[in-house]
């Protein structure tokens, strides 16, 4: 029961649960009986949808698994946590189908209301428990059904729904202003940064900058409290995430003085796909950190750090970084 009195149900007790079978991608055809591939509800699909993306044909249809308008599919396999359970509510007014690494879930509540439901942070932890595997992660049917949502009457859902329906519309405007806010950013950005025609002056990173790569720590010697370690994988494209689950620590900053962070420092993944597009500016926040090995810190001693990253930020999308870069 919530503290505000509204009951919480199993899912298995408010519908059923029926895994997919079959449907790969190339058995899509032009026309036919309109279908969700689980890889679709990743990539594809918000939380609803009245339309599909592909089409199966008749035959092949009456072999794969049914999905009647207000039924949820849910991809329950997923290469990370955060997929496992993603879901799309089918608002279409014909039946469909859908395959394998999919669940269709039948029920007779409000369908978008269920499906914001999976979206909640409490969903989202009860599903963090049953999801297994390292490469692969999957959710048994049978824990699937055993997750709990709060289940208001059926006018309440749907006034809940409206509200979080504006919100939504609310976010999807804001996400079209900041993409065309990025793109102007962008065009700026190269204007002033590329110097063409212009008798300017170019340096090497290493000539105004202090870098530095970070300590090779033996990964099985670290500890779960201590100092943060500056890891590759805490770097993302212009932010650090520092999420539990990534940080790893070392007992002592003795003898390591030398890669100790400071405030302003620059940082930069040195290995993996995205060598040189992984970086992110250190705040006082964030230390003390220590750096590891396979991550670049700079440090500007002569010109001003802004710039720099600026400047960073800019060869990031127009040239590709050789390890003697710096």
């Amino acid at each position: 029961m919530c503290p505000d009195g509204v009951p919480m149900v199993a899912l298995g007790e408010i519908g059923s649960l029926v895994r997919g079978n079959g449907l790969q991608k190339k058995d899509f055809v032009d026309h036919g009986v309109g279908c969700i591939h689980y890889g679709q509800i990743y990539t594809r699909f918000g939380l609803f949808t009245d339309k599909t993306l592909a089409y199966v044909s008749e035959s092949l249809a009456n072999k794969l698994t049914p999905v009647e308008p207000g039924n949820l599919v849910i991809a329950c396999t997923s290469e990370n946590v955060e997929d496992v359970c993603k879901c799309v509510a089918w608002l279409g007014d014909q039946t469909i189908v859908t395959g394998g690494h999919a669940v269709v879930f039948k029920h007779s509540q409000n369908p978008k209301y269920i499906a914001y439901c999976f979206t909640s942070e409490d969903f989202q932890m009860q599903k963090r428990k049953y999801a297994f595997g390292a490469k692969v992660i999957d959710i048994k049917i049978d824990k699937l059904a055993s997750i709990q949502i709060p289940l208001p009457p059926l006018p309440i859902q749907q006034r809940i729904v409206e509200i979080l329906d504006k919100f939504t519309s609310l976010v999807s405007s804001l996400d079209s202003e900041i993409a065309l806010r990025q793109k102007q950013y962008e065009y700026y950005r190269n204007k002033l940064l590329s110097f063409e025609g212009e008798n300017i002056e170019y340096k090497k990173l290493g000539e105004v900058c202090d870098t530095l790569s970070g300590f090779p720590f033996d990964s099985s010697k670290f500890t779960n409290e201590g100092i943060r370690l500056m890891r590759g994988m805490n770097i993302k494209r212009g932010y650090l995430d520092f999420s539990e689950d990534l940080n790893r620590y070392w007992p002592t900053s003795q003898n390591l003085e030398k890669y100790l962070l400071e405030d302003n420092d620059i940082v930069m993944s040195m290995d993996g796909s995205l060598v040189g597009k992984s970086f992110a500016t250190i705040e006082k926040k964030h230390l003390p950190l220590i750096l590891v090995q396979r991550v670049a810190r700079i440090r500007s001693t002569k010109i001003d750090t802004h710039y720099v990253y600026q400047c960073i930020k800019y060869n990031s999308a127009h040239f590709t970084y050789t390890n003697d870069f710096i």
